[in-house]
């Protein structure tokens, strides 16, 4: 047999007390005591939960067992349990508790001095991607609140923005020079001196490696930069092709003193 429902109201000090069952009421107040005013029960006996239909359907429950929280879910396992999409109107979701703004997920057009435009992830610092699996936890991506961006099992990454383990797969990479002087042309300049032969025959006998180019040792301490090195082996190229040029230049001088000799 259902619970009779019970309504009363005082238009001066308004009170409304719905009452469903001896395990549940609704009771609002705007007296001076505004603490006790509540949607519940005081009982400390067994509660049913409180369910909130529309049409017939149910949309919400409250559980009463652990306080858990279900919309379009009639078992919440979470403190708020929701089936289907969450609007949060360009507002942050802030997942500290307090008064901390300093940890969340929000839309923003403007981020710091940068114009965005969408969702950002923010932390107090720094933040992560990562995977659980099997309730193994693992860091995917981390960002310090320096900027510095880490990708795979990296600890520092020294004076770099972003550091990758075991490298990158790309299909194309676009390396920018700050100066035409970062570029090799200047090979070619009138007042570039350049090794002669000998001197060429000389430093790599005695190091191993051509002038300028750093050694298979300094390589694997330091690492290349690709813009550098990228100019460095362009600029053996030119001095490459002045050798050529210059090697030309003397058979052609030598083959015009061969043919003078033999028509002498």
């Amino acid at each position: 047999m259902k619970s009779p429902i019970h309504f009363a109201a005082v238009i001066t000090g308004l009170f409304v007390s719905l009452s469903f069952s001896s395990y549940s009421q609704v009771t609002t107040s705007s007296n001076n005591y505004p603490s006790t005013s509540y949607v519940g029960s005081s009982s400390t006996s067994t509660l049913k939960d409180i369910i909130f239909k529309a049409n017939g359907l149910e949309r919400m429950r409250l559980q009463s067992s652990n306080g858990f929280v279900g919309i379009g879910v009639n078992n919440p396992t979470e403190m708020l349990h929701v089936n289907g999409n969450i609007r949060v109107h360009n507002a942050a979701l802030y997942l500290r508790g307090g008064t901390d703004v300093y940890h969340g997920i929000a839309f923003k057009y403007d981020f710091g001095t940068k114009y965005i435009d969408g969702p950002v992830v923010f932390g107090y610092a720094g933040g992560a991607l990562a995977t659980m699996f099997n309730g193994t936890e693992k860091v995917v991506l981390k960002w310090e609140n320096n900027g510095k961006v880490m990708i795979g099992n990296v600890g520092n990454p020294g004076d770099y923005r972003l550091y990758v383990e075991k490298g990158i797969l790309t299909e194309k990479v676009k390396v920018a020079v700050s100066t035409t002087s970062d570029w090799a042309d200047y090979v070619f300049a009138a007042d570039y001196k350049m090794k002669s032969i000998e001197e060429l025959d000389a430093y790599v006998k005695e190091h191993q490696h051509l002038p300028n180019v750093p050694s298979a040792k300094d390589v694997v301490s330091e690492g290349i930069d690709l813009a550098k090195m990228d100019a460095t082996l362009l600029s053996k190229i030119e001095e490459l092709s002045l050798y050529i040029i210059q090697l030309k230049k003397e058979n052609t001088e030598l083959a015009k003193r061969i043919e003078k000799m033999e028509n002498e």
